[in-house]
């Protein structure tokens, strides 16, 4: 039969463990969320941007929710059904 004892140590080991690789003052470089002046360099980097950020609000625009009732209500598409 094992005594707390035992467990006890056992939790306490593992506890101080976590808790020292635990620390605030960690600097760590994030290259993934660079910021402007890294990304924006040539001109084909601002192209990519603006294109993008075309497509997405296209796709949006005539693919998702407003599209079929803005093409009604400007009679480009017909609503038979309404």
């Amino acid at each position: 039969m094992k005594s707390k004892f035992g467990h006890i140590s056992a939790f306490l080991i593992i506890a101080s463990l976590i808790i020292s690789g635990c620390t605030t003052d960690m600097d760590i470089r994030n290259d993934n969320n660079p910021d402007m002046k890294r990304v924006l360099v040539t001109p084909q980097d601002i192209e990519g941007l603006i294109s993008g950020s075309f497509r997405l609000y296209w796709f949006a625009v005539t693919h998702y929710y407003p599209s079929n009732t803005l093409s009604a209500l400007g009679d480009v598409k017909s609503t038979s059904f309404g």
